[in-house]
């Protein structure tokens, strides 16, 4: 390496370029006379030796520019010095130039320029050498021999410039283009974390502003606003009170008693600073959104008194701005204490319960297993207390704890036969679904498999093939005789606000079979019983929906019972009235009148319709969830509604989180 003292041979093939000028200078003659004439140079001086163990260095034009620029003096003196130090190197200088000549080396420009040099001198002196004899040493040719190289030197640089030029230009222009991509790769790396980071920035801004402005109440707006008010006057009045004491003090000090100022005229004023910041931290009400909140809390914990637990403070303020009510019916506006007060078995209609001794014995084994199997084990009936009295306490499923209940009247004890049939042991349950609007079990017998069916009454016995009839055998029944029970049982107990359910069974036999089809199994079944459920209305809704009504306040009655059975309750409650302009829907008709062709909710026909909708029955969470969206996003009056529900349900669920006010009702 350079400066290091040691000389490095390196074997490297011509390319075209410096094969060029070496063809061009002459240097590609016979390689036999260069060989002889280096031998006999070795010989005679160690100037020639020196010259012949010419130091060669790899190509490193594409790694370091630098070197091709570097003068030809520091070259040479480079030479010397390693000569000097390493003389074993001089001895093996002809074996090196014969690798070189057969491999082809490719030497660096600047040292090609001197080794064509010597080659073309020894070929210029070729004739002189063998006239003159091998011990004759003349300083004239020395010097003429001096002279020639010169001479050649100089025309071989001015030959090989334009080459060397080219070249240099080229490396220049591809090391300057490898840097500006190199650049250009790390500012695009730089940037890029830079603008994700930025575009991060503005996304959380976003989030939170859009957060802020979601939660933020009228009434917290308005004391932010009233706290910067304040604060204002607090900085102006705190201005003043320094402006006035400084003036004071001055024309005191310097205008009436005519003293000079001091040094220890600073602290009076460092006094005056700290009295006006002393208003302005005064002044700012660090509280005032504390006072309030308190305020609110205080009031959530009087409505505590009254059983109303308000999760969120901010619903205070927006109730008391609600414009339409949408209210589900079992639970909100009824006592969801239930109780069978009708029933249609055996092919008899009885519009009040009947005793035990007037049923058919032999239908209410059936009826019992049928109730019982096909209920949720976790509702049950509790006994009152022996000292308080009063009604025994359903827990569970109101309406299963009403069929429970007629079980208990005719006599039969569930208890029992849970504990023969324990949950354990049911083979399938298809659980209760708004959709379906039924629940179905399957258990196994001694003499197969049985499935038990209960649901809303039309949707069961649509379903039914037969009946039980007062010989306690299954009748066939057709599509008239079903319509004829629908519109003599079903809707005369719905006119009366009941709610109608309908008990069926099926045998499946004994082979085991994949009971994950439900519409399968849940087919041609033998309809039991129809049982009317009653659930009163509170006392005070009827007066409660009339305040509303007073108010202004629109009242809607979103429920998943029967159309006639909501027809009756809402007309009890007073939701509506004789000669009203009105309408009452079912989920079905509601879901046609609001879609368009492609089968997408339409606000324009939505807004046909809420106006004057006061019922929808037989609704789906989503039909909720589609009316109170709405109601809440429609443009049809001259101010936005702000809408309000009540609920009880895991169906009301999603209408009570779109709703500008959900109330959860609990009883």
């Amino acid at each position: 390496m350079e400066g290091s003292g040691r000389m490095i041979v390196v074997g490297v093939g011509l390319n075209s370029q410096v094969g060029k000028i070496m063809s061009l200078l002459g240097a590609t003659g016979d390689d036999s006379k260069k060989k002889k004439k280096d031998k006999r140079k070795t010989k005679k001086s160690p100037k020639s030796k020196s010259l012949s163990s010419s130091k060669v260095y790899p190509d490193k034009s594409e790694q370091n520019e630098n070197e091709h620029n570097t003068d030809t003096v520091h070259i040479e003196k480079e030479k010397n010095q390693s000569t000097k130090k390493h003389p074993r190197i001089h001895k093996l200088s002809p074996l090196k130039q014969k690798k070189d000549n057969e491999q082809e080396m490719k030497p660096t420009k600047k040292e090609n320029n001197n080794n064509n040099n010597e080659q073309e001198k020894k070929s210029n002196n070729d004739d002189n050498q063998k006239e003159k004899s091998i011990d004759s040493d003349d300083e004239e040719q020395k010097k003429q021999s001096e002279a020639n190289k010169q001479k050649q030197v100089n025309n071989q640089l001015t030959t090989a410039s334009p080459m060397e030029q080219n070249t240099s230009n080229d490396n220049k222009n591809k090391s300057e283009e490898k840097q500006e991509n190199i650049q250009n790769a790390k500012e695009d790396t730089e940037k890029k974390p830079t603008e994700l980071a930025e575009a991060a920035k503005n996304d959380d801004n976003e989030k939170g502003e859009s957060k802020a402005t979601k939660h933020k109440s009228v009434l917290q707006t308005k004391l932010t606003k009233l706290a910067l008010y304040i604060g204002y006057i607090g900085m102006a009045a705190a201005f003043l009170t320094l402006v006035c004491l400084i003036i004071r003090f001055c024309i005191t000090n310097y205008v009436v008693k005519k003293q000079k100022a001091k040094a220890s005229d600073v602290s009076y004023f460092i006094s005056f600073l700290i009295q006006a910041i002393t208003v302005v931290v005064v002044a700012v009400p660090e509280g005032l959104p504390l006072a309030v909140t308190l305020a609110l809390a205080y009031a959530v914990r009087k409505m505590m008194t009254d059983n109303n637990l308000v999760r969120h403070l901010d619903a205070c303020e927006t109730m008391g701005n609600a414009s339409t009510i949408c209210s589900d019916k079992t639970g909100t506006l009824t006592t969801n204490r239930m109780t069978v007060v009708q029933c249609y078995t055996s092919g008899k209609h009885y519009e009040q319960i009947p005793k035990h001794e007037e049923m058919n014995q032999d239908l209410l084994g059936l009826l019992f297993e049928s109730i019982t199997v096909n209920t949720n084990y976790t509702s049950k009936i509790e006994e009152p207390k022996e000292d308080g009295g009063g009604l025994p306490k359903q827990i569970g499923n109101k309406t299963e704890c009403a069929l429970l209940d007629l079980v208990r009247q005719w006599g039969g004890s569930y208890d029992e036969i849970r504990e023969k049939i324990p949950q354990d042991d049911l083979v399938k349950v298809y659980t209760f679904n708004s959709a379906r609007k039924m629940m179905s079990t399957i258990i196994k017998r001694d003499d197969g498999y049985r499935l038990y069916t209960k649901g809303a009454s039309e949707m069961v016995l649509a379903k039914c093939k037969s009946i039980i009839g007062e010989d306690n055998k299954s009748k066939d029944v057709n599509d008239d005789e079903k319509n004829k029970i629908t519109h003599d049982i079903i809707e005369k107990m719905a006119n009366e606000g009941l709610r109608t359910i309908c008990i069926a069974y099926k045998d499946l036999g004994k082979e085991t079979q994949n009971w994950d089809d439900e519409d399968k199994f849940v087919n041609d079944l033998a309809c039991i019983a129809i049982v009317g459920i009653e659930d009163p209305v509170r006392k005070e809704v009827p007066e409660a929906i009339e305040k509303c009504q007073k108010a202004g306040v629109v009242v809607r009655m979103v429920t998943g019972d029967n159309l006639i059975t909501a027809r009756s309750i809402a007309t009890k409650c007073g939701i509506i009235k004789p000669n009203d302009d009105f309408l009452v829907l079912e989920g079905k008709d509601f879901n046609k009148r609001i879609r368009d062709s492609s089968g997408k909710v339409s606000q324009e026909k939505l807004d046909e319709i809420w106006p004057k909708l006061r019922v929808l029955a037989r609704s789906s969470p989503q039909d909720k969830y589609n009316l109170v969206n709405g109601i809440v996003e429609s443009r049809a009056t001259q101010h936005r509604e702000v809408v309000a529900v009540t609920g009880d349900g895991t169906n009301d669920g999603p209408a009570l989180k779109r709703a500008d006010v959900g109330f959860a009702m609990v009883t």
